[in-house]
């Protein structure tokens, strides 16, 4: 008899003991990734993202800018820029979503740090005098995201959002750079801008 109970219990405890590790694997979400706004700005950005809880997830991006352009005239200051950048770039996010579980669509606010390498070749043109420089300079920048995502128990997942950043290291030969992985700095107040449309595919 007592062997019996003994016997229960264990079984008890052992289906127990597997259906939180089945629960635990489940929360363990891993998602390969492409954000689809930057390429706006000729940006192909990819990333890994691994929940460990569905509340907290750590994600790494790498990505490259391969040309954005810009033309600027002056009419006060007879000034013509024309300006050329690109550049590669790795960021580091940690993103805290507002649930309990991966089942529903819920908001997410997220923490990035970034370094990027931006290349700038520009044209100035003043009064008749011409001006050409080109820079190779590492930028290091933190980066904060708001957001929602969609639920994580389906194979695609989405996350939608606006990410708002500035720069620690600054090496940019102008304002008017786009920061490859962190967007471009549209009011010239050094914080830059950029969306976030995040297409992810579950991987476990």
């Amino acid at each position: 008899m007592y062997g019996l109970i003994t016997t229960s219990l264990l079984l008890l405890f052992s289906f127990n003991s597997f259906s939180q590790e089945i629960k635990k694997a489940e929360e363990q979400t891993k998602y390969l990734s492409v954000n689809l706004l930057p390429t706006i700005g000729t940006t192909i950005e990819l990333g890994y993202e691994k929940n460990f809880i569905p509340q907290v997830s750590l994600s790494i991006y790498g990505g490259y800018t391969f040309s954005y352009n810009f033309e600027n005239y002056s009419q006060t200051q007879k000034i013509t820029e024309y300006l050329k950048n690109s550049g590669a770039f790795i960021k580091l996010e940690t993103k805290i979503t507002l649930r309990k579980d991966l089942n529903k669509i819920r908001p997410f606010i997220g923490f990035i740090v970034l370094n990027s390498l931006s290349i700038e070749e520009s044209k100035t043109t003043r009064t008749g005098n011409t001006i050409l420089y080109k820079t190779n300079e590492f930028n290091l920048g933190v980066v904060a995201v708001i957001g929602v995502t969609s639920s994580a128990t389906k194979r695609l997942n989405v996350d939608l959002g606006l990410q708002f950043g500035t720069l620690l290291i600054n090496n940019l030969a102008t304002k008017k750079s786009y920061l490859p992985g962190m967007g471009i700095d549209i009011f010239g107040n050094g914080y830059t801008t950029q969306g976030v449309l995040r297409v992810k595919y579950r991987i476990n």
